[in-house]
């Protein structure tokens, strides 16, 4: 699911903590207490919804995250999908990286979003911030949008990668790489 060298990936709505309206998940939201096939029905629905998509990642979703039941019916569906899980780590209790590893599905932590503002140089700035962790940790995951500006400053940062070392790769490579 690769279009213009970029990797689709669908956000699912998740439901978040009791502080975040469940008004928010909008339609096809998880929450929790959703049964396994009900969880199935609106994955595989979302799914249809992008087919190019190959991996999901999650904006909000502590609740469900940090529920092992949950998280379970969600990767086992994610895994006949054939999908990876990027997950933004709305909560320190997520058990996604847990389950998504017992059930042998390809799995990521987001660093951070690189382009939350519409403006190349804060986009350049959170760019550089994932360089160095780059750098640092041999990798770094970042969520960017498909925006002009994200597009600008990606192009205008390429020698910076070009001299770092560093390469940049789709979510999908990163992750099937170990």
């Amino acid at each position: 699911g690769r279009s213009g060298g970029s990797t689709q990936q669908r956000h699912p709505r998740l439901a978040s903590g009791p502080g975040r309206a469940s008004l928010e998940l909008g339609p096809g939201g998880i929450t929790l207490g959703v049964d396994r096939a009900e969880v199935e029905a609106r994955l595989r629905k979302n799914a249809a919804s992008l087919p190019m998509a190959v991996g999901v990642s999650n904006h909000m979703g502590s609740s469900i995250t940090a529920d092992y039941g949950t998280m379970t019916h969600v990767i086992e569906v994610m895994k006949e999908l054939g999908l990876f899980f990027v997950d933004s780590r709305t909560t320190t209790a997520s058990v996604a990286a847990e389950v998504a590893g017992e059930l042998g599905v390809p799995y990521g932590v987001n660093g951070f979003f690189i382009d939350n503002e519409s403006d190349v140089d804060k986009t350049k700035t959170q760019v550089r911030l994932g360089l160095a962790l780059a750098q640092k940790q041999g990798h770094a995951v970042m969520i960017g949008h498909v925006r002009p500006t994200t597009v600008i400053a990606l192009w205008e940062l390429i020698p910076e990668f070009l001299d770092s070392g560093v390469r940049l790769v789709s979510i999908s490579e990163l992750l099937h790489e170990d």
